[in-house]
This record gives structure tokens, sequence and C-alpha cells, in this order.
């Protein structure tokens, strides 16, 4: 079995903890993002991003938390390393210990690039989506946000997401059909589960963001578990080399279908460009909780 990420993690809170943060009123807008949006689903999905030798470093979710604060508040890195040090809201939203002496500024922007931009922003945007669909923003004055999810709802559309869910069925049953060792470990390191949710058109517009956000990142998070150092040499000693060299393809045009359908787009463009599928064959089907 592969070996997995090992994060790194501050341990328990102290009761000394608890007590400093229970004494420190809900934030009007961090405590409630605490509550309703989930980071935790980015541990997992961008696991492949990491080695599993040397440090450990610090989790996807925390970092993503990191970025969504800079965001809202508008910091700099350097700035963002000041407020992880000095308000106590924001280290209890962090999960960090009130003694932390915060992150180097010259490390924020490392975290972003370890994670790759593509896989970054779609864990972002799913995150925004989370927030929209909770009521978190959406008014017009929210300049904060709409700067970095801009038009991004013109894209959830049901044909684009059938059209990745089908790019990235196409790589799961072509590894499950040829290559059963590859598949046992992909059924176990990769949490799935977009594939089995159905987008209706008749959604509200923020359930349909939510679900389709969350796929864009599934998608991507499969194409760098492919490529990641615990994968690539069992990849690469796949004894069939058309089956190989077939799956780098359907690689490829997963990626082409996320490009060109998980990136924003002007209004004045969206609905342009016609969208076409292939039903993939009734028998080939992800049954839920494994792969069959």
């Amino acid at each position: 079995m592969m070996a997995h990420v090992q994060y790194k993690t501050f341990g328990q809170l102290t009761l000394s903890d608890y007590e400093v943060f229970s004494s420190v009123p809900d934030h009007p807008f961090w405590s409630r993002v605490e509550q309703v949006v989930d980071f935790s689903f980015a541990d997992q999905l961008c696991a492949p991003l990491y080695s599993t030798k040397g440090q450990r470093p610090y989790a996807p979710s925390l970092k993503l938390k990191i970025h969504f604060v800079q965001r809202y508040h508008n910091y700099s890195d350097r700035e963002m390393e000041e407020a992880v040090l000095y308000h106590l809201h924001l280290k209890r939203f962090l999960g960090v210990p009130v003694s932390f002496n915060g992150f180097d500024h010259s490390t924020l922007g490392l975290y972003r690039g370890r994670m790759g931009s593509e896989l970054f922003d779609a864990c972002h945007h799913h995150i925004l989506s989370q927030a929209l669909a909770k009521g978190l923003w959406g008014k017009d004055d929210d300049r904060w946000l709409i700067d970095s999810f801009h038009t991004y709802a013109n894209i959830a559309k049901v044909g684009s997401y059938r059209l990745i869910q089908q790019g990235i069925l196409q790589i799961i049953h072509h590894i499950k059909r040829t290559y059963p060792k590859l598949y046992t470990h992909l059924s176990q390191d990769c949490p799935l589960k977009s594939i089995l949710k159905r987008l209706s058109d008749q959604a509200p517009e923020e359930d349909r963001l939510v679900l389709f956000s969350r796929l864009a990142v599934e998608g991507y998070s499969l194409l760098h578990w492919l490529e990641s150092e615990r994968v690539k040499p069992l990849f690469w000693a796949w004894e069939n080399d058309k089956q190989q060299l077939r799956c780098l393809e359907f690689q490829g045009i997963l990626y082409q279908i996320l490009k060109e359908n998980t990136k924003p787009v002007e209004p004045d463009d969206a609905g342009q460009a016609q969208l076409t599928f292939k039903e993939l064959p009734k028998k080939e089907t992800w049954s839920r909780g494994r792969m069959d």
C-alpha cells in the first residue's frame, strides 16, 4: 500500500487556549464561515501534491483558509503574517494556538505555488461557492469576492458538468479494465464523490455552483494524482504500452475539458459555444461508496 501524506499539526489546543478563545466574542463573519464552510475537502484531494518523505507540510485546508482571509481583507503576505500574530479571532478561525508566532510572509506565496494554480483556484472557487450558498456574500458591495469570482456562475451548466463527469469516468473505467493494480490504489486514494451526483438545471444557482466547483476540484485532483511521485513508478510500470498511451490520451482530454469549461467567461460570451458529450455505456457505472 502506498504511504499517505502526514500533515503538520498543532496538536490539541490547551485549556488556556480554550479559555482565551471562549472569551473572544464571535466574529460576525469568520465565526459564521467556520460553522458553515468546509475546507477539509482539500486535505485529501490535494494530497497528491505533497511528498510522503521529509518535513510535514501544513494542511491544504489551512493554506486555503489563509488565502480566504487575505482575499477578504485584501492583505498582502506581510500584512497577513502580522494579522495572524495579533488577531485572536483569526487564530481561532485558523485553528492555531494563542501562542502561535504566525507564518513567515515569504512562505505564504510558496504555499499557493505548491498547490498549483489550477487546483488551488478550483479549491478556492469551491469555497466561494459554499459561502455564496450559505448567504455569506453576494451583495453588490462584496467586491472582495466578486473580483475573484467574476461571472463564475455562467459556467455552472449541466452540459459542462456532464462533460467533466465523463472525462473523469473515462480515466477510471479505462484503468479499472486494463490495470487492476493501479485501480486498487485509485479507489483507495481518490475520494471522487461528485461523479455520483447529477446536476439539475432546475436546482438553485447557488446549489449548482457548489456541485460544479467540487467536481472541478476532483477532476484536477485526479490528474495530479496520476502525476504524483507516489503513482508515477506504478503508472510507468504499465506492461501494456497501448493501454498506457490510451490513459494518457484520456488525461489530456480531461485536462482540456477542465480548461475549457471551468474558467469564468464574460457575460457576452456565455452560451456561444455549444457543448456536446456522449453518454457512457450503461454498464459502466460507479456504484455508491466504491468503484465497481
